[in-house]
């Protein structure tokens, strides 16, 4: 991976990107030369749907930076769209038995996906009841005791236990079978959304179709003679679906290795990990609507080893060391990432003492840094200009526990009152 990824989570203005990263756009460590020399600027708004070609400003922020413009045939082709969303459309458009097979099979994915949300919830709110209960009589506890809790180990001595060790061990197992569940629910779902997606490409005749592998070569020449690609936030599902009718995965990994920047935010930062991770809102079975974090899809895979969670201050509790371990246990997450407007984490790549190439995860955003937590719901900010401890990374190995400061569980337990799910609020 000689390229990079920067990151961010909700900035309002996409112009504001390019003019804060200007200098990094107009840099280049691509392996061809003439991507070097020309710094081909490629969007992919697909998750602006329908109003995918509303990017003049976004071109004109490109121009103004000092990205240079080469018409061809009336087109520039080094400021450009993928239009990945519109070509999917006007595919379906002059193929109506494409359409009709294949928008019938991703109607009935999404049903399904519908299905596994609603249900999900429920365990969700289930699960809160049952660690709100137990908390009332074991108070000093956080929710990752009762998920790090070792049952099978503590297993042979249940006939030994009290009334209260009892009590205890089969509520931690039962909480855990539960969170199992849900996690094995995402994997299941994830197998039968690309089951699905293959079956509906196969039964629609793509892939003996030659205008579609014409306008997919045409598609993957756009990316790979790129030496930035912007990514933009929006509908997930506009951006994901587009994506994958075209199996464009590869062409965007290839990329990568070769030496292209990407600039990501929201909808476009989290399609790239290999867990896109969603807040939706979702009835419960009285009719009311509440918020959850569910799990979309398998996403891109560029990124691996961390879980991005954008619009930080927006959804997630921070404070709330319950909810942060929930989060991370619930989408196995050893590294999870908050990112707000003013939040960038840069990936790149730095070469160790033995020569291997090992990935670096660095926060730079001088107004706001980026909110990592783990398992134990503990957290910390990671500031501008230091690094995130993943595993994989260089930093990791050289540093085989976290020596960073971080903020006690039990100590923020106690201290945070605020609104939570996971126990009754002290009045």
């Amino acid at each position: 991976m000689f390229g990079s990824i920067l990151f961010n989570g909700n900035i309002v203005k996409e112009t504001d990107f390019i003019y804060k990263f200007r200098e990094r756009i107009l840099q280049s460590n691509h392996i061809d030369p003439t991507v070097r020399e020309r710094k081909k600027a490629l969007l992919i708004t697909g998750a602006w749907g329908k109003e995918e070609f509303q990017e003049a400003h976004v071109k004109q922020a490109l121009k103004d930076i000092g990205i240079p413009s080469h018409f061809k045939n009336g087109f520039d082709e080094n400021i450009q769209n993928l239009s990945v969303y519109h070509e999917w459309m006007q595919f379906q458009e002059k193929y109506p038995e494409v359409q009709e097979m294949y928008f019938g099979s991703l109607n009935n994915l999404f049903k399904i996906k519908t299905f596994y949300h609603e249900r999900n919830a429920e365990l969700v709110n289930l699960l809160q009841h049952h660690v709100r209960m137990v908390k009332k009589d074991y108070p000093h506890l956080s929710l990752s005791d009762f998920f790090s809790y070792n049952a099978q180990q503590e297993e042979w001595r249940v006939p030994l236990m009290n009334d209260r060790d009892l009590l205890m061990h089969y509520s931690c197992l039962e909480m855990q079978k539960t969170m199992s569940f849900l996690v094995g629910g995402d994997e299941l779902q994830a197998k039968i959304s690309a089951e699905i997606q293959d079956y509906a490409k196969i039964r629609s005749g793509l892939p003996a179709n030659q205008d579609y592998h014409i306008k997919r070569k045409e598609l993957i020449d756009r990316i790979l003679s790129s030496n930035s690609i912007f990514i933009f936030g929006g509908d997930v599902a506009s951006l994901y679906y587009s994506l994958k009718f075209w199996e464009l995965e590869w062409a965007l990994g290839e990329a990568l290795v070769r030496g292209t920047n990407f600039y990501t935010v929201s909808a476009g930062s989290i399609v790239l990990c290999n867990k896109i991770i969603v807040y939706v809102e979702l009835p419960d079975k009285n009719g009311n609507k509440n918020h959850h974090f569910v799990f979309f899809d398998n996403g891109i895979g560029l990124v691996r080893k961390i879980k991005l969670f954008p619009h930080c201050r927006d959804r997630i509790q921070t404070h709330d060391p319950d909810n942060l371990a929930y989060l991370a246990n619930r989408f196995q997450g050893r590294v999870c990432v908050g990112l707000n407007e003013e939040s960038f984490l840069l990936m790149n790549a730095e070469r160790g003492p033995n020569g291997r190439i090992y990935p670096k995860y660095t926060s730079v955003g001088e107004k706001d840094g980026v909110y990592v937590f783990d398992l134990s719901g503990k957290k910390i900010c990671v500031n501008y200009g230091e690094q995130l401890m993943v595993p994989g990374t260089l930093l990791w190995e050289k540093n085989l526990q976290i020596t960073r400061k971080t903020e006690n569980v039990k100590t923020l337990l106690s201290q945070y009152s605020g609104s939570t799910l996971w126990r009754d609020n002290e009045e």
